[in-house]
């Protein structure tokens, strides 16, 4: 059984010559550098606590490359967070993301700082959820799950329940 193509081929031909369809494409998503250590814990299990990400975003054009832009994009999640002490878990992890645009020159440079904040989080996210609880369980603790992500929401705060 064959799967239907949502666009005939000649229609896909024509959209691409119209210019039409996204304006950019996801080239490369990696994690670059990963860190998890486990401070406030020196023999058995954590108490489940609260969970504190911090994400920290940077980026922009790529010298070497035309159109296309680069982020790297830093979290962290600390569990079991005393004010006073050290946290029970923390999970550290840096991607790179590299996204290739039609012409960038038609973006504002607030909407490419807005990028990193909105669709690479978007992309980013369901890998750093995965890494988070993965390396918890491999330590030994039970799975630290991340909170899915919706679109509008920012990392680290709880998701708005009502309409803006």
């Amino acid at each position: 059984m064959s799967k239907k193509r949502i666009l005939s081929k000649s229609r896909r031909k024509r959209v691409r010559k119209q210019g039409k369809g996204p304006p950019c494409h996801l080239v490369e998503l990696y994690l670059s550098e990963a860190s998890v250590s486990r401070p406030g814990i020196r023999h058995g299990v954590p108490p489940p606590g609260h969970v504190k990400v911090e994400v920290k975003c940077q980026g922009g054009e790529l010298a070497d490359h035309k159109n296309h832009l680069g982020f790297s994009i830093s979290l962290q999640a600390i569990a079991g967070y005393e004010e006073e002490g050290e946290p029970a878990v923390r999970v550290r992890g840096d991607f790179v993301i590299v996204y290739k645009f039609k012409d960038l020159k038609k973006f504002s440079p607030e909407a490419i700082a807005g990028f990193s904040q909105r669709p690479a989080m978007m992309h980013v996210w369901p890998y750093w959820r995965e890494f988070v609880q993965s390396a918890t369980s491999r330590m030994g603790l039970p799975p630290l799950r991340m909170p899915l992500l919706f679109p509008g929401s920012v990392p680290g705060e709880p998701p708005s329940t009502q309409e803006e």
